[in-house]
Protein backbone atom coordinates (compact mmCIF):
# COMPACT_ATOMS: atom_id res chain seq x y z
CA UNK A 1 0.00 0.00 0.00
CA UNK A 2 1.55 3.28 -1.16
CA UNK A 3 -0.54 6.12 0.21
CA UNK A 4 -0.07 9.74 -0.74
CA UNK A 5 -1.02 12.72 1.41
CA UNK A 6 -2.21 16.07 0.11
CA UNK A 7 -4.41 19.05 1.09
CA UNK A 8 -8.18 18.80 0.77
CA UNK A 9 -9.61 19.24 -2.74
CA UNK A 10 -13.06 19.91 -4.09
CA UNK A 11 -14.94 16.64 -4.49
CA UNK A 12 -13.16 14.85 -1.62
CA UNK A 13 -16.23 14.97 0.60
CA UNK A 14 -18.43 12.94 -1.74
CA UNK A 15 -15.75 10.30 -2.32
CA UNK A 16 -14.89 9.94 1.35
CA UNK A 17 -18.50 9.68 2.49
CA UNK A 18 -19.10 6.96 -0.07
CA UNK A 19 -16.12 4.96 1.18
CA UNK A 20 -16.65 5.64 4.89
CA UNK A 21 -20.38 4.88 4.95
CA UNK A 22 -22.57 5.92 7.87
CA UNK A 23 -20.89 7.62 10.85
CA UNK A 24 -20.17 5.39 13.86
CA UNK A 25 -21.50 7.91 16.34
CA UNK A 26 -22.70 11.46 16.93
CA UNK A 27 -19.20 12.90 17.05
CA UNK A 28 -18.24 11.32 13.72
CA UNK A 29 -21.31 12.83 12.12
CA UNK A 30 -20.59 16.28 13.52
CA UNK A 31 -16.86 16.37 12.83
CA UNK A 32 -17.27 15.24 9.22
CA UNK A 33 -18.87 18.62 8.61
CA UNK A 34 -15.65 20.36 9.65
CA UNK A 35 -13.59 18.74 6.89
CA UNK A 36 -12.93 21.11 4.02
CA UNK A 37 -10.41 23.38 2.32
CA UNK A 38 -7.54 24.97 4.23
CA UNK A 39 -8.29 28.38 5.68
CA UNK A 40 -5.83 31.01 6.88
CA UNK A 41 -8.40 32.63 9.16
CA UNK A 42 -9.54 36.21 9.37
CA UNK A 43 -12.83 37.90 8.45
CA UNK A 44 -14.72 35.74 10.91
CA UNK A 45 -13.24 32.45 9.66
CA UNK A 46 -11.06 30.15 11.76
CA UNK A 47 -7.62 28.95 10.76
CA UNK A 48 -7.83 25.35 9.54
CA UNK A 49 -5.72 22.70 7.83
CA UNK A 50 -7.14 19.54 6.29
CA UNK A 51 -5.08 16.61 4.94
CA UNK A 52 -6.36 13.76 2.76
CA UNK A 53 -4.74 10.34 2.31
CA UNK A 54 -5.24 8.71 -1.09
CA UNK A 55 -4.71 5.13 -2.25
CA UNK A 56 -4.12 4.98 -6.01
CA UNK A 57 -5.64 8.44 -6.27
CA UNK A 58 -8.80 7.57 -4.28
CA UNK A 59 -9.35 9.39 -0.96
CA UNK A 60 -9.49 6.89 1.92
CA UNK A 61 -8.74 9.00 5.01
CA UNK A 62 -8.72 12.62 6.15
CA UNK A 63 -7.63 14.67 9.13
CA UNK A 64 -8.40 18.21 10.24
CA UNK A 65 -7.00 20.67 12.76
CA UNK A 66 -8.45 24.12 13.41
CA UNK A 67 -8.60 26.93 15.93
CA UNK A 68 -11.56 27.14 18.30
CA UNK A 69 -13.52 30.19 19.37
CA UNK A 70 -14.95 29.17 22.74
CA UNK A 71 -12.07 26.94 23.85
CA UNK A 72 -9.11 28.76 22.42
CA UNK A 73 -6.56 27.10 24.72
CA UNK A 74 -6.49 24.04 22.42
CA UNK A 75 -6.89 23.31 18.72
CA UNK A 76 -9.71 21.04 17.61
CA UNK A 77 -8.63 17.92 15.69
CA UNK A 78 -10.37 15.05 13.92
CA UNK A 79 -9.33 12.19 11.69
CA UNK A 80 -11.09 9.24 10.09
CA UNK A 81 -9.79 6.28 8.12
CA UNK A 82 -11.70 3.87 5.86
CA UNK A 83 -12.37 0.54 7.58
CA UNK A 84 -10.18 -1.50 5.21
CA UNK A 85 -7.23 0.86 5.78
CA UNK A 86 -7.26 0.87 9.58
CA UNK A 87 -4.53 -0.63 11.80
CA UNK A 88 -1.96 0.11 9.11
CA UNK A 89 -0.51 3.33 10.52
CA UNK A 90 -2.62 5.71 8.43
CA UNK A 91 -4.26 7.35 11.45
CA UNK A 92 -0.96 7.72 13.29
CA UNK A 93 0.62 9.31 10.20
CA UNK A 94 -2.25 11.75 9.85
CA UNK A 95 -2.01 12.66 13.53
CA UNK A 96 1.71 13.35 13.19
CA UNK A 97 1.03 15.57 10.18
CA UNK A 98 -1.75 17.42 12.00
CA UNK A 99 0.59 18.09 14.92
CA UNK A 100 3.10 19.51 12.48
CA UNK A 101 0.44 21.74 10.92
CA UNK A 102 -0.59 22.88 14.39
CA UNK A 103 2.83 24.44 14.74
CA UNK A 104 1.75 27.02 12.17
CA UNK A 105 -1.48 28.09 13.90
CA UNK A 106 -1.42 31.90 14.15
CA UNK A 107 -2.85 31.84 17.69
CA UNK A 108 0.32 30.15 18.96
CA UNK A 109 -1.79 27.33 20.45
CA UNK A 110 -0.29 23.89 19.78
CA UNK A 111 -2.14 21.31 21.89
CA UNK A 112 -4.81 19.24 20.13
CA UNK A 113 -8.15 18.09 21.51
CA UNK A 114 -10.91 15.96 20.07
CA UNK A 115 -14.18 14.25 20.96
CA UNK A 116 -14.88 10.53 20.53
CA UNK A 117 -17.91 8.38 21.27
CA UNK A 118 -17.30 5.52 23.69
CA UNK A 119 -17.08 2.12 22.03
CA UNK A 120 -16.21 3.44 18.56
CA UNK A 121 -13.04 2.99 16.53
CA UNK A 122 -12.24 6.63 17.33
CA UNK A 123 -12.19 5.84 21.04
CA UNK A 124 -9.97 2.82 20.32
CA UNK A 125 -7.57 4.95 18.32
CA UNK A 126 -7.41 7.60 21.04
CA UNK A 127 -6.50 4.92 23.57
CA UNK A 128 -3.89 3.39 21.24
CA UNK A 129 -2.06 6.70 20.80
CA UNK A 130 -2.15 7.44 24.53
CA UNK A 131 -4.63 10.30 24.38
CA UNK A 132 -5.66 11.49 27.85
CA UNK A 133 -9.38 11.76 28.62
CA UNK A 134 -9.96 15.12 30.31
CA UNK A 135 -13.76 15.04 30.45
CA UNK A 136 -16.76 12.82 29.78
CA UNK A 137 -20.19 13.96 28.67
CA UNK A 138 -23.48 12.05 28.78
CA UNK A 139 -27.05 12.70 27.72
CA UNK A 140 -29.40 11.69 30.53
CA UNK A 141 -33.16 11.33 30.14
CA UNK A 142 -35.31 11.88 33.24
CA UNK A 143 -38.91 10.80 33.00
CA UNK A 144 -41.87 12.56 34.65
CA UNK A 145 -42.49 12.31 38.36
CA UNK A 146 -39.24 10.71 39.50
CA UNK A 147 -38.35 13.77 41.57
CA UNK A 148 -40.70 15.21 44.17
CA UNK A 149 -41.71 18.81 43.64
CA UNK A 150 -40.19 21.49 45.88
CA UNK A 151 -42.41 23.26 48.40
CA UNK A 152 -42.30 27.03 48.09
CA UNK A 153 -43.38 29.43 50.78
CA UNK A 154 -46.09 31.91 49.94
CA UNK A 155 -46.33 35.45 51.18
CA UNK A 156 -49.29 36.75 53.14
CA UNK A 157 -50.79 38.41 50.04
CA UNK A 158 -50.47 35.31 47.81
CA UNK A 159 -53.01 32.58 47.15
CA UNK A 160 -51.85 28.97 47.55
CA UNK A 161 -51.48 28.48 43.80
CA UNK A 162 -49.24 31.55 43.62
CA UNK A 163 -46.62 30.13 45.99
CA UNK A 164 -43.25 30.20 44.29
CA UNK A 165 -44.24 32.74 41.65
CA UNK A 166 -41.56 35.10 42.98
CA UNK A 167 -38.78 32.55 42.60
CA UNK A 168 -39.74 30.48 39.51
CA UNK A 169 -40.03 32.69 36.45
CA UNK A 170 -39.95 32.61 32.68
CA UNK A 171 -37.18 34.75 31.26
CA UNK A 172 -36.55 35.90 27.70
CA UNK A 173 -33.50 34.26 26.13
CA UNK A 174 -32.30 37.73 25.16
CA UNK A 175 -32.26 38.83 28.79
CA UNK A 176 -29.08 40.57 29.93
CA UNK A 177 -29.42 38.89 33.33
CA UNK A 178 -29.69 35.41 31.79
CA UNK A 179 -26.83 36.05 29.36
CA UNK A 180 -24.59 37.10 32.24
CA UNK A 181 -25.19 34.01 34.40
CA UNK A 182 -24.95 31.58 31.46
CA UNK A 183 -21.60 33.06 30.44
CA UNK A 184 -20.12 32.99 33.93
CA UNK A 185 -21.43 29.46 34.51
CA UNK A 186 -19.89 28.17 31.27
CA UNK A 187 -16.55 29.72 32.13
CA UNK A 188 -16.63 28.21 35.63
CA UNK A 189 -17.45 24.61 34.69
CA UNK A 190 -14.71 24.56 32.02
CA UNK A 191 -12.05 26.48 33.93
CA UNK A 192 -10.07 23.49 35.21
CA UNK A 193 -9.95 21.44 32.01
CA UNK A 194 -10.67 23.65 28.97
CA UNK A 195 -10.50 27.35 29.88
CA UNK A 196 -12.54 29.75 27.77
CA UNK A 197 -11.43 33.07 29.18
CA UNK A 198 -14.06 35.75 29.65
CA UNK A 199 -16.96 35.35 27.23
CA UNK A 200 -18.61 38.44 25.76
CA UNK A 201 -22.41 38.76 25.87
CA UNK A 202 -22.46 38.47 22.08
CA UNK A 203 -20.55 35.18 22.19
CA UNK A 204 -22.86 33.76 24.87
CA UNK A 205 -25.90 34.75 22.86
CA UNK A 206 -24.61 33.33 19.57
CA UNK A 207 -23.64 29.96 21.06
CA UNK A 208 -26.42 29.34 23.58
CA UNK A 209 -29.36 31.74 23.49
CA UNK A 210 -29.95 33.28 20.06
CA UNK A 211 -32.78 32.07 17.82
CA UNK A 212 -30.23 30.39 15.54
CA UNK A 213 -29.22 28.03 18.39
CA UNK A 214 -32.77 26.68 18.58
CA UNK A 215 -33.36 28.19 22.04
CA UNK A 216 -37.11 28.41 22.57
CA UNK A 217 -37.42 29.70 26.11
CA UNK A 218 -35.87 29.89 29.55
CA UNK A 219 -36.93 29.35 33.15
CA UNK A 220 -34.98 30.57 36.16
CA UNK A 221 -35.09 29.69 39.85
CA UNK A 222 -34.39 32.73 42.00
CA UNK A 223 -33.49 33.33 45.61
CA UNK A 224 -36.28 34.77 47.74
CA UNK A 225 -37.05 38.41 46.89
CA UNK A 226 -35.13 40.94 48.93
CA UNK A 227 -36.11 44.23 50.51
CA UNK A 228 -34.06 47.31 49.82
CA UNK A 229 -34.94 48.52 53.32
CA UNK A 230 -34.39 45.35 55.33
CA UNK A 231 -36.42 44.08 58.23
CA UNK A 232 -40.05 43.26 57.62
CA UNK A 233 -40.42 45.74 54.77
CA UNK A 234 -42.11 44.36 51.67
CA UNK A 235 -39.57 42.94 49.15
CA UNK A 236 -38.75 45.52 46.52
CA UNK A 237 -36.39 43.67 44.20
CA UNK A 238 -36.10 40.22 42.71
CA UNK A 239 -33.76 37.66 44.20
CA UNK A 240 -30.74 36.74 42.13
CA UNK A 241 -30.81 33.74 39.82
CA UNK A 242 -29.78 30.47 41.51
CA UNK A 243 -30.31 28.11 38.54
CA UNK A 244 -31.48 28.38 34.94
CA UNK A 245 -32.82 26.12 32.21
CA UNK A 246 -32.98 26.81 28.47
CA UNK A 247 -35.19 24.65 26.26
CA UNK A 248 -34.28 23.76 22.67
CA UNK A 249 -37.42 21.80 21.81
CA UNK A 250 -37.66 18.06 21.23
CA UNK A 251 -34.40 16.16 21.65
CA UNK A 252 -33.35 14.17 18.58
CA UNK A 253 -32.49 11.09 20.69
CA UNK A 254 -35.61 10.95 22.84
CA UNK A 255 -36.72 7.34 23.37
CA UNK A 256 -40.32 8.19 24.35
CA UNK A 257 -41.98 8.97 21.00
CA UNK A 258 -45.45 9.29 22.51
CA UNK A 259 -44.18 11.98 24.88
CA UNK A 260 -40.95 13.34 23.35
CA UNK A 261 -38.33 14.55 25.79
CA UNK A 262 -37.30 18.18 25.66
CA UNK A 263 -33.65 19.09 25.08
CA UNK A 264 -32.84 21.24 28.13
CA UNK A 265 -29.64 23.03 29.09
CA UNK A 266 -29.38 23.42 32.89
CA UNK A 267 -26.88 25.50 34.85
CA UNK A 268 -26.53 27.48 38.09
CA UNK A 269 -25.03 30.61 39.58
CA UNK A 270 -21.33 29.64 39.86
CA UNK A 271 -20.83 31.67 43.06
CA UNK A 272 -23.32 29.55 45.01
CA UNK A 273 -22.04 27.24 47.73
CA UNK A 274 -21.97 23.60 46.64
CA UNK A 275 -25.00 22.56 48.72
CA UNK A 276 -27.03 25.56 47.57
CA UNK A 277 -26.18 24.87 43.91
CA UNK A 278 -27.16 21.22 44.32
CA UNK A 279 -30.49 22.17 45.93
CA UNK A 280 -31.25 24.75 43.24
CA UNK A 281 -30.49 22.30 40.43
CA UNK A 282 -32.60 19.58 42.01
CA UNK A 283 -35.58 21.89 42.51
CA UNK A 284 -35.41 23.24 38.97
CA UNK A 285 -35.02 19.83 37.32
CA UNK A 286 -37.94 18.46 39.36
CA UNK A 287 -40.11 21.26 37.97
CA UNK A 288 -38.91 20.67 34.41
CA UNK A 289 -39.57 16.92 34.58
CA UNK A 290 -42.82 17.11 36.54
CA UNK A 291 -45.13 16.32 33.61
CA UNK A 292 -42.85 15.59 30.64
CA UNK A 293 -39.45 13.92 30.15
CA UNK A 294 -36.31 15.97 29.67
CA UNK A 295 -32.85 15.18 28.30
CA UNK A 296 -29.91 16.89 30.03
CA UNK A 297 -26.29 17.05 28.93
CA UNK A 298 -24.19 16.15 31.98
CA UNK A 299 -20.42 16.63 31.91
CA UNK A 300 -18.26 15.14 34.63
CA UNK A 301 -17.26 18.67 35.71
CA UNK A 302 -20.90 19.61 36.42
CA UNK A 303 -20.98 18.28 39.99
CA UNK A 304 -24.47 19.49 41.02
CA UNK A 305 -25.90 17.70 37.97
CA UNK A 306 -23.80 14.55 38.33
CA UNK A 307 -24.74 14.33 42.02
CA UNK A 308 -28.40 14.57 41.02
CA UNK A 309 -28.45 12.03 38.18
CA UNK A 310 -26.14 9.32 39.53
CA UNK A 311 -28.59 8.04 42.18
CA UNK A 312 -31.40 8.21 39.63
CA UNK A 313 -29.37 6.11 37.18
CA UNK A 314 -28.60 3.53 39.84
CA UNK A 315 -32.27 3.35 40.81
CA UNK A 316 -33.38 3.04 37.19
CA UNK A 317 -35.23 6.35 37.36
CA UNK A 318 -33.06 7.95 34.67
CA UNK A 319 -31.10 6.52 31.76
CA UNK A 320 -28.46 7.46 29.26
CA UNK A 321 -29.44 8.12 25.66
CA UNK A 322 -26.91 7.94 22.88
CA UNK A 323 -23.22 7.30 23.50
CA UNK A 324 -20.99 8.72 26.19
CA UNK A 325 -18.65 11.32 24.72
CA UNK A 326 -15.01 11.52 25.77
CA UNK A 327 -13.01 14.70 25.35
CA UNK A 328 -9.37 13.76 24.80
CA UNK A 329 -6.05 15.57 24.45
CA UNK A 330 -4.13 14.11 21.52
Amino acid sequence: MALKYRPWREGDEAELLQIWGDPEGQQNGWYRQTLGPNNDGGNGARWKRCIVATDQGIPVAAGMVMEQELHGSRLSAYLEVARDHRRQGVGATLLTMLRHEAGQAPSGVRELTGKVDAGTSGAGFAQAVGAATVQTSRLIQIDPGVLSLPRFQKTDDQADEEAGSDVVQDLATGSVELTDVVGRWYQAVHQDWSPTGQLSPGTVQSYFLADATGAQGAIVLRAEPESAFGGAAKPSKRGRIRAFAVSYGQHALTDTPDDPAADVFVGWEPQLAADDAAAAVRDLVSLLAYQHPVVLEVDSSMLPLTDLVEPLLVAGKARGVGDETRIVVL
